[in-house]
């Protein structure tokens, strides 16, 4: 059951962060198109700036999860590397844990921030005048979303730790070795 449910998050992390992606690539089109028309034909379009914005907040917090799943969050291994399987798995459940904690923070203030701008109608102060709960319920949603896979990760993690499955730790939610990296970036 783990199994599955781990699979099909991944896989949902994986096709929001393709689509965050694509989101950013026609985000970079519309601004390198205003560029143009402004130096040639002394035109610009209005708000690509803005929407711009707007993508890469969406798309940022949709790829956090991703990050999760393949294990390519930044962290400081130095003296990880040196310690045994169970002080490392520890460490990684540890991690898990302050990151769930941080991201519930998170997710819990946007949810305000959100509310807010519905309940006030709050719209941006550009010449667009985006009612801004729009960009940041896609903002809201994507802290969301991570904060449900790092919940279940955490399930994940307790149900490791009862079976004392260090390997299992590691596989799943542990720093990942050069070796996985080069194996991975060969073989894709």
């Amino acid at each position: 059951m783990f199994e599955t449910i781990h699979k099909a998050l991944a896989g949902t992390a994986r096709g929001a962060a393709v689509l965050g992606g694509l989101a950013m690539t026609c985000a970079a089109f519309m601004v390198t198109a205003d560029v143009i028309s402004r130096k040639l034909f002394g035109v610009t379009m209005r708000g690509s700036d803005e929407i711009t914005g707007y993508v890469f907040a969406a798309t940022t917090t949709w790829a956090y999860a991703h990050c999760v799943f393949t294990r390519s969050n930044i962290r400081i291994d130095a003296a990880y590397l040196a310690l045994g399987r169970r002080p490392r798995a520890l460490l990684d459940v540890l991690g898990l844990g302050l990151l769930t904690l941080y991201m519930f923070l998170l997710t819990r203030s946007a949810l305000t921030v959100v509310e807010e701008s519905l309940l006030f109608n709050y719209t941006a102060q550009t010449p667009m005048a985006t009612p801004l709960w729009i960009p940041q319920g896609f903002w809201f949603a994507g802290l969301a979303f991570m904060l449900i896979c790092l919940t279940f990760l955490c399930v994940r993690a307790a149900a490791f730790l009862v079976s004392g499955d260090w390997a299992g730790i590691n596989a799943t939610m542990g720093v990942r070795s050069v070796e996985q990296d080069i194996a991975e970036e060969t073989h894709a």
